[in-house]
């Protein structure tokens, strides 16, 4: 089933051209790899689509139903205060704010001067309760499991979870995003350069995760064993914002170029 469709689509910027007049058909289920010299365009057609920008010639169709997940390089500056579970759970306010709560309660119940003062800890036991009651009401727990499974199989430790994010590595940030990515309903990613900054262990659990992904996957990326294990498809941009299809992973386009 058709996805999105670029109909004689051209962009430029500033009278400078990126694409011209190209046509290109994105089927549900595909996994593309989109390759290109820097330069080439290939930033554009990211933003092109999902509709963060408009081409100045021509039709980008899409699906009604469809939703766009992102795998982005950066994170909002104004979350690196909250921990990882917040960070990925953030569906629902509310619920990221009892767990919080809840975390809180706990490190202040196993502090010896809270357990050696039983007024504090009956007044700490009486809050935990009724934060739990909120908690358990709005399906905390089940999303609560839901994201523990997720980070724990993407190398997340228990202490890692309650990690503020602006103490994790830039391996485990990009962790992070996948985990949000993963809790959406999205069924059609685009990833940025997804293998970035990530160990020989993280990717690996990046592809397993990905092959599991029963959606539509469009990546951005020179990690040419990544695109050979992940993709089915190659969109090759040329220096004349021109385009080529080539139905397999980056080692058939590599050999099919070499050929040609």
């Amino acid at each position: 089933m058709l996805l999105v469709n670029f109909s004689n689509v051209s962009k430029d910027y500033a009278g400078n051209p990126v694409f011209d007049e190209i046509d290109l058909e994105i089927l549900e289920g595909e996994r593309i790899g989109l390759v290109g010299e820097n330069g080439s365009g290939k930033s554009t057609q990211y933003i092109l689509l999902p509709g963060l920008d408009t081409p100045t010639e021509g039709v980008i169709s899409r699906r009604r139903n469809l939703t766009i997940g992102y795998l982005s390089q950066e994170i909002d500056p104004l979350q690196h205060t909250k921990t990882v579970f917040e960070v990925v759970s953030e569906r629902s306010a509310e619920l990221s704010t009892l767990s919080a709560t809840l975390h809180q309660l706990e490190a202040q119940m196993a502090d010896p001067d809270t357990t050696s003062d039983p007024g504090a800890m009956d007044n700490i036991l009486q809050a935990y309760g009724k934060a739990q009651e909120r908690f358990e009401a709005a399906g905390g727990y089940t999303l609560a499991h839901e994201v523990e499974t997720v980070l724990h199989g993407l190398l997340f430790s228990y202490q890692d979870i309650y990690t503020p994010i602006r103490h994790l590595s830039g391996g485990e940030k990009s962790r992070l995003q996948l985990a949000r990515l993963m809790l959406t309903d999205a069924n059609f990613l685009l990833l940025d350069e997804p293998t970035n900054n990530l160990d020989i262990p993280s990717i690996e659990v990046l592809e397993a995760a990905l092959q599991e992904f029963e959606g539509t996957i469009l990546t951005v990326s020179h990690d040419r064993y990544f695109l050979d294990k992940l993709v089915t498809k190659i969109v090759a941009i040329d220096d004349d914002g021109r385009i080529e299809v080539y139905p397999g992973n980056f080692l058939y386009y590599a050999e099919k170029r070499k050929a040609a």
